[in-house]
């Protein structure tokens, strides 16, 4: 059985990768501006926090190894391995934070989510595959 990865994004589409916003990115841009109340705006840093805390932050969003990569387009994407649940329930929290700010989120689950370019023990990163 091929492992499932779960991911939480917007209706926005990211125009790097050509795929829906994922809602970390999403709640961020929110935290920076200027839309929120001061007690949602800390709620929300103090769910981004945990995610900073709790996750490693990939090395890399491209799929080339070859010398430059760190100058090259962000395409990749990032999806929760299924069974990260700490991650899945902050992340079911962020969601449902930006909800009540108006934002659409929506819960993606697949079995077959690109070409993993990072992979640890919570998260993988991936280029999607052209037809998905």
């Amino acid at each position: 059985m091929r492992p499932e990865f779960v991911r939480f994004v917007t209706a926005e589409i990211e125009p790097d990768s050509n795929q829906p916003t994922g809602i970390i990115q999403a709640a961020c841009r929110l935290r920076d501006g200027d839309a929120l109340t001061v007690q949602a705006r800390e709620e929300l840093n103090a769910e981004l926090e945990w995610f900073k805390s709790n996750l490693s932050e990939p090395d890399r969003f491209v799929l080339t190894r070859s010398k430059g990569f760190y100058r090259r387009q962000s395409v990749a994407i990032s999806w929760f391995k299924a069974e990260a649940d700490a991650c899945i329930a902050h992340a079911e929290r962020l969601g449902q934070m930006l909800k009540e700010c108006g934002v659409a989120v929506e819960r993606l689950r697949t079995t077959h989510p690109g070409y993993i370019v990072y992979e640890d023990a919570l998260q993988v990163v991936t280029i999607p595959f052209r037809d998905r």
